[in-house]
């Protein structure tokens, strides 16, 4: 009972606004092994002067018993209404429901209304269910995106979180789903970010690294030779002022300036796919 307890009370407040009752009925819900063995058991049944559901559950299908509780559900609006007053549903010895015009009407709403009711309420959280899943198995996000953000996308995917009305909002299962898949998405997401930044930042040091090396090689090595100017002699001072300038390639801005030239409109096509993928 306890793993069915979240789905009886979402079932509950969505049939209290599909019918329009103002106040739940008491539920009770009874163990009994020898009634669950005869063909002809009870399933269910509702007393009007206690307002209360009597559900018995031994050896049924948990489906089954949610469609009874619908079905009970809708005798409780009934009453509510007026309608199964004493002066109104006369005797309810055995053959009532063939022998009594008022309490036969008073089924085939229940059986009609209640099964309605079940079937629309079940839809929209398999429906629910399948969004949800559709974002957990998403892992191939690869875009920054804040917990709120996260929230907002799921609001727009599930308003509400109910679908025309058919799921209670305040569902404990769509509830405890929802925050596991923003622990997870935002874990996931923080961990390929690291590892992104990691790459890009071993990339470019190597880059800058290979053009620096380059650049000095170049400025430094004799005409018609391969060796470099370190067998040379030391520049006079003429040529200081233009040896000085040269050193600029190994500064901080310059090197950041050779890292943007190099990759910053990869990063920026990158983050468009990125982004263009996960709004679509």
């Amino acid at each position: 009972m306890q793993k069915l307890q979240p789905f009886i009370d979402s079932l509950q407040s969505f049939a209290q606004k599909r019918l329009k009752f103002d106040r739940p009925p008491k539920l009770f819900f009874k163990q009994d092994e020898e009634n669950s063995k005869d063909v002809f058991g009870k399933t269910a049944h509702y007393d009007p002067r206690e307002e209360s559901i009597t559900i018995f559950i031994s050896n049924r299908h948990s489906k089954d018993v949610l469609r009874s509780l619908a079905h009970e559900l809708v005798h409780h609006m009934q009453n509510l209404r007026g309608d199964l007053s004493p002066e109104k549903c006369g005797g309810m010895e055995m053959g009532y429901t063939q022998n009594n015009d008022h309490m036969r009407e008073m089924e085939r709403e229940a059986y009609e209304q209640g099964n309605l009711c079940f079937r629309d309420w079940e839809d929209g959280c398999k429906k629910q269910m399948q969004e949800i899943k559709k974002i957990k198995e998403n892992r191939n996000m690869s875009i920054k995106i804040s917990k709120n953000e996260l929230k907002g996308l799921i609001g727009r995917i599930l308003p509400k979180r109910a679908v025309s009305e058919n799921i209670d909002a305040e569902s404990r299962e769509a509830d405890s789903l929802i925050q596991d898949i923003l622990e997870r998405v935002t874990n996931r997401l923080k961990q390929q970010i690291k590892e992104e930044e990691k790459a890009t930042d071993t990339e470019a040091k190597d880059a800058i690294e290979q053009v620096r090396k380059s650049k000095v090689f170049d400025d430094n090595k004799d005409a018609g030779s391969d060796k470099p100017a370190a067998a040379k002699k030391k520049p006079k001072k003429a040529h200081a002022k233009a040896a000085a300038g040269e050193s600029k390639v190994r500064t901080p801005e310059i090197e950041q300036e050779l890292y943007e030239n190099r990759f910053g409109a990869r990063n920026t096509r990158l983050f468009e796919k990125l982004l263009d993928k996960w709004s679509k």
